[in-house]
């Protein structure tokens, strides 16, 4: 029995080292692949970064160059050259052996109410040197906001996809006929909302807030519509008294007794240009900030607000950008709440790209 137990024991002493051994190897072998793993994380978001930041400065033929040839991308075909505005990279995920990133791009055309919000899936694959590559993008949802004539009547319209039926969002009689402009660096007085021309537009990702812009004339007034709907009793006469009168710049309008709701429309101004018109509105895409680019003559400005008080976001951006010294070239969004802005130096003859943290209120210079 002891001479069983010692051959045991010997035993045992020469497999637990061999076990710890394997246990430590195998420990090296998980850390080395989750090191590889992060860094394919990187190098994919990296990627998508550089592709996207060359469709926002139109570099679209370069671009391609990152996508593979045997890539199905294509793409999706609109009624007028849209201008990227600003995107972000929602998340990167990890299927199969292939790297999947979901990207929300958001698009506008020039002096038009016409602006798309889309979502694609970026597959990321290594070529056989190891290069990643992008092998495929697909569309996953399609926003389109657009204005369109319906039974004679101006309105604005929501497809949510390609291949479905768009839907009227704001009609031009849910419009009041003159606002009140109380915007503080404004003297205060009536301005009268053209219901028969807008300019440029832009919706939020929920589809309940919109920037749209009426044009009389020489000026432009740049609204912010927000649709609300209220539950309601429908034995309140009260309420329904009030349906579809509206006040204080908005219109209220009941859906009927039996759904118990009321849908608001609250129009409130967001900001007047004299003798201007307005290029590109949109939203960041965290949604918390709105861009408008302005041009009165040859000059070209901007303006951010906050999307929930409407108030002036980066007083000291909107100094240095709208002074006589700088005109906007190009802007987008390339984060939730950081926006990219190539101007001239009009004194020093000159390009200059900035990094405006609008949270912030600073501008940094690249290149720096």
């Amino acid at each position: 029995m002891k001479k069983f137990i010692s051959i045991f024991l010997i035993l045992t002493l020469l497999i637990l080292p061999a076990g710890c051994t394997s246990k430590k190897e195998l420990s090296k072998v998980d850390k080395k692949r989750l090191e590889e793993r992060k860094q394919d994380y990187k190098d994919a978001q990296n990627l998508i970064k550089l592709y996207m930041e060359l469709v926002m400065q139109g570099k679209r033929d370069e671009a391609r160059k990152y996508i593979a040839p045997s890539s199905n991308k294509k793409d999706i075909k609109t009624e007028f050259p849209l201008k990227p505005l600003g995107y972000s990279i929602n998340r990167i995920e990890k299927i199969g052996n292939k790297l999947i990133a979901s990207v929300k791009l958001s698009q506008g055309v020039k002096g038009k109410a016409y602006y798309t919000i889309d979502i694609a899936d970026y597959t990321i694959g290594k070529k056989s040197d190891g290069d990643m590559v992008i092998e495929n993008i697909q569309v996953k949802s399609n926003l389109v906001f657009f204005e369109a004539m319906v039974q004679g009547e101006k309105s604005l319209l929501l497809r949510e996809d390609t291949h479905t039926e768009a839907i009227p969002v704001l009609k031009a009689f849910e419009l009041p006929d003159y606002i009140a402009n109380d915007i503080a660096f404004q003297p205060l007085k009536k301005v009268r909302i053209n219901r028969e021309k807008y300019g440029s537009a832009a919706i939020s990702n929920d589809g309940k807030k919109m920037i749209l812009c009426s044009v009389d004339g020489k000026n432009t007034i740049a609204l912010a519509v927000e649709r609300v709907v209220r539950a309601f009793n429908s034995k309140d006469k009260k309420v329904a008294e009030a349906a579809g009168t509206g006040g204080g710049g908005g219109t209220e309008k009941e859906e009927g007794a039996s759904s118990g709701e009321a849908q608001r429309v609250d129009v409130v101004p967001l900001d007047y240009f004299e003798g201007a018109t307005v290029e590109y509105v949109t939203f960041s895409p965290s949604g918390d900030c709105i861009y408008i680019q302005t041009r009165k003559g040859d000059k070209v400005g901007l303006s951010l607000y906050s999307t929930y008080s409407l108030k002036i976001l980066s007083p000291k951006l909107m100094e240095k950008f709208n002074s006589p010294e700088y005109n906007i070239i190009n802007a987008y969004f390339n984060n939730e709440d950081t926006l990219l802005v190539s101007a001239k130096n009009l004194k020093e003859n000159k390009v200059e790209n900035y990094i405006l943290d609008i949270k912030n209120d600073v501008a940094r210079k690249q290149g720096r």
